[in-house]
């Protein structure tokens, strides 16, 4: 099971393009091993200093650890993938 956390700033188009390629992501090649949190760093300051967030959108893979971070709209699935260190399914 894969628990990921996609930091946001507000509900810009930048914000709203990463949050539905993240489900579509989550959704075509995770299935059920895909949990995901939305945290709006606008309304959640403190969460996003806990995580160290440096830019948005940023997805970060909390478990398993070790926690793995991608910054950008995850529009690249390759990126999406590599960067979190997931498995894609049907892919070794």
């Amino acid at each position: 099971m894969f628990e990921l956390l996609l930091f946001i700033a507000g509900d810009s188009n930048l914000s709203r393009r990463a949050v539905s390629n993240l489900e579509r992501l989550c959704e075509d090649s995770l299935g059920e091993q895909c949990a995901v949190e939305v945290i709006d760093i606008l309304k959640n300051p403190a969460l996003a200093r806990q995580h160290r967030v440096i830019a948005t959108p940023m997805a970060v893979r909390v478990t398993p650890l070790p926690q793995r971070k991608v910054i950008g709209d995850l529009s690249d699935a390759a990126r999406f993938f590599e960067g979190l260190g997931i498995p894609r399914r049907g892919v070794e």
